[in-house]
């Protein structure tokens, strides 16, 4: 049935829109919509037929959904922006004053004593008996009547009656969950009224208004700022790190910090204090020497798994102090290589499965058995 109370919902939601926008630089944006809305659920009928009108769309969605937003959160919360809310708003209400100028230099008057009139007279239509049961009321059909797209369709009697018989489908269609028998009759009831002769355009048109949306094949349309930036926070909230992702941070993180330890310990101790200025040269690590120069702090702080791989597999390194903990110099080198791969999926917002945190908690226990061989065999402790 209608989303919206029983009041003309341009009386009460255009006010309330102009109210919002006055005040967005003195309220909180709670306290703001709560009272610049008033009759909220006007104001949601407002939108919902800016969204089914064709020629508004653009305006209305941005705003329909985030009315939406406010229907299922109570007060709005502060990622949403004044910007968003006054601009979209500002918009719809430009857009109706155009129109309803447009109709009282047809000699209509405005868009809502038209809009009555038509209403008034739609409703004396004769229908078929099913649907006259699910006839829309004279506010809401008044208040769908305001968005004919030009005077000429809201005096034009075919217009009317199709408006009327569609929207009375359309609140059939909103009634039954299933393709029902009475269904069924009401679509024959409905498709036996062929009396507009109007474009195919207008045709459409006035089934947006009724609420009897056809299909349309794609178009493309410009989107508006509040669009984009309510896709991009979408988008966002679509990507957020999972709870396998995290995972794999932290054990990286761990097991990361302690093979540099293990690793600079044990080439200082064969090599000496200045093992970086002798050996990194020797083993393809000669950027990882540059940064170091650059950069100072530990030679491994700036190292990656490239670095990792190639300091313990150089022949005389794995010779003098890593063969201690891995077996094979080659699959040394592979484990350190996998791990990389991981890590940079995992680290780097690519594709990393709970699969992967599998292989790379497997990766690293085993580059951990080898580190714990490399530990020296006492402490010194002083009592």
């Amino acid at each position: 049935m209608s989303n919206y109370s029983g009041d003309d919902p341009f009386r009460t939601s255009m006010p309330g829109i102009s109210a919002l926008l006055a005040s967005l630089e003195r309220d909180t944006i709670g306290e703001t919509v709560r009272r610049a809305l008033g009759q909220q659920t006007a104001l949601q009928g407002h939108f919902d037929i800016l969204s089914q009108t064709a020629a508004l769309r653009n305006v209305a969605m941005p705003s329909f959904e985030l009315f939406k937003q406010f229907e299922h959160t109570g007060p709005f919360s502060q990622e949403w922006s004044f910007a968003s809310v006054a601009s979209t708003a500002a918009d719809a209400m430009r857009l109706y004053s155009e129109q309803d100028e447009r109709f009282r230099l047809a000699g209509l008057g405005g868009i809502a004593d038209a809009a009555n009139r038509a209403a008034e007279l739609a409703s004396s239509f004769q229908m078929p008996d099913f649907l006259s049961a699910y006839r829309l009321p004279f506010e809401d059909m008044s208040a769908r009547l305001s968005w004919m797209p030009s005077p000429d369709l809201l005096v034009n009697r075919s217009a009317l009656e199709l408006v009327n018989s569609a929207a009375a489908m359309a609140q059939v269609y909103d009634t039954f969950d299933t393709a029902s028998r009475a269904m069924a009759e009401a679509v024959r009831s409905f498709t036996a009224f062929s009396g507009f002769d109007g474009s195919l355009n207008d045709y459409r048109t006035l089934l947006d208004i009724s609420g009897l949306r056809l299909p349309r094949l794609p178009s493309i349309r410009l989107l508006s700022r509040a669009e984009k930036r309510m896709k991009l926070k979408a988008l966002i909230a679509g990507n957020k790190e999972p709870a396998h992702v995290r995972k794999a941070k932290s054990l990286v993180h761990g097991y990361e910090r302690t093979l540099r330890m293990i690793v600079d310990d044990a080439m200082a101790d064969f090599y000496g204090e200045d093992w970086p200025e002798q050996r990194l040269g020797a083993c393809d690590c000669k950027d990882l020497l540059g940064k170091w120069r650059r950069r100072g702090g530990d030679a491994l702080d700036h190292a990656d798994y490239h670095h990792y791989a190639e300091l313990v597999s150089h022949p005389e390194h794995f010779e003098n102090i890593f063969s201690r903990g891995f077996e094979d110099r080659d699959e040394a080198k592979r484990l350190f290589r996998f791990a990389g791969n991981l890590r940079a999926a995992s680290h780097h917002g690519r594709e990393f499965t709970v699969d992967d945190l599998r292989d790379l908690t497997l990766t690293w226990k085993t580059i951990a058995k080898g580190l714990e061989a490399l530990l020296a065999d006492y402490t010194v402790e002083y009592r």
